[in-house]
């Protein structure tokens, strides 16, 4: 197990003594070591399936465990996930980065930043986790820096560092605040017995953790470093989007002992991960490099992660960190293909305008589709499930109108519904799956019903916002439309006294320019 988390670590410090064809040499080595880590992490699978966890700690005077590392089901399918990423970018990286001069920093980056996650997701006690978090940042740092006479990338590296010390101060702070309080916190047995009337403080803790989960998941108003690091090379956007950016869901799932005992600091989560989702969606639709808007997506998708994990889903979480991770990793390994498909769609014929016939035909898919998610949430039904049946029909369902535009035919409309119905049936089958086979502790927070009414607020706003053409809601939508094109500058256009925001729209003559340079 050891070998498993820690060896990754050591391909780094050799790699910087490497010269020559070494570091090709090493580089294979890398690569050959992930492999054969994701193979012995699927064996721990299967033998913590069948008899349970395996540990390896460091036991202190008095039985006391400061350090260690546990391999359960929750810690063998990150490890997999963990292992295939950076197996898969590495190999990519090797035909990508031959002859590069990055190639020996981004080698031995890789291998600190593997390990850092394997630490991350096997950590035993609070410092454990703690380290791990350190390790995989100051990875994920250093592979910004692959290019560091490359101006935006210093400049992306350094946002990162800024936005890191952040997170990890305040992770830090909490593992201290712990410490002193409880003494060593050992998340195999829960929190310790003193802290269980201790609930001012456990908020405190919390809190503090919620802080750092959402610095390395880019969530508002920690999200700009995400963006600001376009300038990295592929296989560094793959496993920055498909594994470094999981970290903030994977530090609450492992530290859901000392969350739980505080949930409503939670609703933190909750409320950032609702503002990232809106914003990161509506940016990726504006964004137009392929890029640019794939890293917007991380940041809304990352939302919709920490809104899972606060509002009491850790499996869900674990799930959607699963998910994300390999789609992320083939889509930026597949960027060409990506391009491909974006230059398709630029040259595609806009799509016809929105008749009463079409919005009818839309209204009656909606509703539809609402009918077919409740079947399956009701089919196997989850605690607070109705927040998730919210989101599931929403997301399933914008698809779904975007293709009926263009096909607005009974044919078409009966197929978008039994592709919705099919889509969520298949979501939660498999949320379903992976709750029973990590069995985590979790439940919806007493309020979960207030969060289907804002949800469903802002989604008819946001509605009314897209498709309200003239009216007294033109303004706001105009409004919104400059301030998101500005965002990633930090310098929102306030229109002078008099002039109306329409005013500021005409005075744009080119909205992608003033967008975020990639």
């Amino acid at each position: 197990m050891l070998a498993t988390v820690l060896l990754p670590g050591v391909v780094s410090p050799a790699v910087l003594l490497a010269r020559g064809r070494a570091v090709r040499g090493l580089g294979l080595a890398g690569t050959g070591v992930a492999v054969a880590l994701l193979v012995l992490s699927g064996g721990f699978a299967v033998v913590v399936a069948r008899h349970g966890a395996v540990e390896a700690v460091v036991v202190a005077r008095h039985g006391t465990v400061w350090l260690g590392l546990v391999v359960d089901r929750l810690a063998a399918l990150l490890l997999i996930l963990i292992m295939t990423v950076s197996a898969t970018a590495q190999g990519f990286a090797g035909r990508y980065l031959a002859g590069d001069r990055g190639r020996r920093r981004f080698i031995a980056a890789t291998g600190l930043l593997t390990m850092g996650c394997a630490v991350l997701a096997t950590g035993a006690t609070l410092v454990t986790v703690a380290a791990g978090w350190t390790l995989a940042g100051a990875g994920l740092v250093l592979l910004l820096r692959v290019y560091p006479r490359l101006a935006p990338a210093r400049a992306g590296a350094r946002q990162a560092l800024r936005t890191f010390a952040v997170g990890d101060g305040a992770l830090w702070v909490a593992v201290g605040a712990a410490t002193i309080r409880w003494g060593s916190v050992d998340l195999r047995h829960g929190l310790p017995a003193q802290a269980a009337g201790d609930r001012g403080w456990a908020a405190a803790v919390a809190g503090l953790i919620v802080v750092a989960a959402l610095t390395r998941c880019a969530q508002v108003p920690w999200h700009r470093w995400l963006p600001a690091s376009l300038s990295a090379p592929t296989p560094v956007s793959a496993l920055l989007h498909a594994g470094a950016v999981n970290g903030g869901g994977v530090l609450l799932v492992r530290l859901t002992p000392i969350t739980g005992a505080a949930p409503a600091v939670l609703y933190l989560a909750v409320a950032a991960g609702a503002v990232s989702l809106v914003y990161g969606t509506s940016m990726m639709l504006l964004r137009a490099d392929v890029k640019g808007g794939l890293a917007y997506s991380t940041t809304g998708q990352m939302g919709f992660m920490m809104m899972t994990a606060g509002l009491g889903w850790p499996a869900l979480t674990v799930f959607h960190i699963v998910a994300h991770g390999l789609y992320k990793a083939t889509l930026f390994l597949g960027s060409g293909y990506a391009v491909r498909s974006a230059v398709r769609a630029t040259a595609a014929a806009p799509p016809p305008a929105m008749t009463w016939r079409r919005r009818t035909l839309g209204a009656v898919v909606a509703v539809a589709a609402a009918a077919g998610v409740t079947a399956a949430e009701a089919w196997r039904p989850y605690p607070g499930g109705a927040v998730l049946a919210v989101f599931v029909w929403a997301c399933v369902t914008a698809l779904g109108l975007g293709w009926l535009r263009r096909r607005a035919t009974p044919a078409a409309a009966l197929g978008v519904v039994a592709a919705v119905a099919a889509a969520a049936f298949a979501y939660v089958a498999a949320a379903h799956a992976v709750t029973t086979f990590l069995a985590l502790p979790g439940g919806a927070p007493p309020a979960a019903g207030a969060v289907v009414a804002v949800v469903a607020g802002v989604s008819l706003i946001a509605a009314l916002l897209r498709h309200r053409a003239g009216g007294p809601l033109a303004a706001w939508h105009k409004a919104a439309y400059v301030n998101l094109l500005v965002s990633g500058r930090g310098d929102r256009p306030r229109p002078a006294a008099g002039r109306t925001a329409a005013a500021v729209v005409r005075r744009t003559a080119d909205p992608i320019a003033v967008g975020t340079p990639s």
